[in-house]
């Protein structure tokens, strides 16, 4: 579970140096060659109070090279290419050789297989983990249908893959065994998830390689959404969108949920127009990178913008931390907003751009430069 709040007492402090205890959290299956990401969070009472430290992810697997990853304020994420089948054990080390947490992930090379394309109904409406699901071409949902995902599911999708869901999707990982959309070939990233009406809900849910098909660009980042979609209701709680070279999330005239998520090194963290936002205890790190050279591409690690259309509410983002991009932290144009009790820092522009017109408030948020 992410951490929420971003205040602190003597009562709360973390301990000093790298001595906090940490959780991982990864898909607990794989195939050789595909991306393997892996969330590491502080799971002290209050870790926001150390701003970054430097750690290492190394693996059981002797020609897997190691890690190095930083855990900024809590939360850090890397991804592996694991190339032999075995049981690969995913250790996090700290610079004295200290074990902080460990995990196993299956890596397998034979594993069943359902192909799916085109329009989608029966049976090929519910997705699980006795195979891995290969979206070899475009696939669609129709109104009224409901795609169910199981828990531990993998989901491959080849070369700008997209999915349209038109129904509803229910997408239920656990912590335990989380559902992971990924590319057949890290090398050629798939589309996204459209969701152009319905209900959605994803639960532990990690997305890599998407937001490839330049087709489908949206928004003034220019660039293809991972999920996405228009007069829908979508909650993401615990979903981790990394490595992505499109936007994490598009939204328009919606109502958007995301809880206790990490969303990095994405083009952006994604764009939100005339929708009712809530944003809850999560992490944007390092859009789309950290690597410390000015790029002028609207790199944002959110954009909120307009009012919903549903009413006079406010936007709220509360309890979340957003580090180092090369846009703005939180970009306002002409929504109504509300900040709570979030950190942001390292941005290129503004900590908090505000613009246009309605409403901007911001309460009890630290902005650093």
């Amino acid at each position: 579970m992410l951490l929420s709040g971003c205040s602190s007492s003597p009562s709360d402090q973390g301990p000093a140096d790298n001595t906090y205890q940490y959780e991982l959290i990864a898909p607990r299956r794989t195939v050789t060659g595909r991306s393997l990401p892996v969330v590491i969070l502080a799971v002290d009472v209050n870790p926001r109070t150390t701003p970054t430290v430097s750690l290492v992810i190394s693996s059981s697997y002797p020609n897997q090279a190691q890690a190095g990853v930083k855990v900024k304020r809590g939360c850090g994420s890397v991804t592996l290419r694991p190339d032999v089948e075995g049981n690969m054990q995913v250790s996090l080390i700290n610079q004295a050789g200290g074990v902080l947490a460990e995990s196993v992930v299956g890596v397998i090379v034979d594993t069943a297989v359902r192909e799916l394309s085109g329009a989608l109904s029966g049976e090929d409406l519910s997705w699980d983990s006795s195979a891995v699901i290969r979206i070899s071409g475009d696939v669609s949902i129709g109104a009224g249908d409901m795609l169910e995902i199981g828990a531990g599911t993998t989901v491959e999708l080849g070369d700008r893959v997209n999915i349209d869901c038109r129904g509803n999707m229910m997408c239920s990982g656990t912590v335990d065994a989380p559902v992971l959309f990924t590319a057949v070939d890290p090398g050629r990233p798939w589309g996204g998830v459209w969701h152009p009406s319905g209900d959605h809900l994803y639960s532990y849910v990690f997305f890599t390689g998407g937001g490839g098909d330049s087709t489908k660009a949206l928004g003034h980042s220019g660039s293809q959404p991972v999920v996405g979609g228009c007069n829908s209701r979508i909650e993401l709680d615990h979903v981790f969108m990394l490595d992505n070279p499109g936007k994490a999330f598009y939204f328009d005239s919606n109502e958007f949920s995301l809880t206790n998520s990490l969303v990095s090194r994405c083009d952006t963290g994604g764009e939100l127009k005339f929708s009712l936002v809530t944003v809850d205890n999560c992490y944007f790190l390092d859009m789309p990178n950290d690597d410390g050279l000015e790029v002028d591409d609207d790199n944002d690690a959110i954009y909120v913008a307009l009012p919903w259309r549903g009413g006079d509410d406010f936007s709220v983002i509360r309890n979340s931390v957003f580090i180092s991009g090369k846009d703005d932290g939180i970009d306002h144009n002409g929504a109504n907003l509300r900040i709570l009790n979030c950190i942001i820092e390292d941005f290129d522009n503004e900590g908090i751009a505000g613009s246009n017109e309605n409403h901007l408030e911001v309460f009890n948020t630290l902005v650093l430069n």
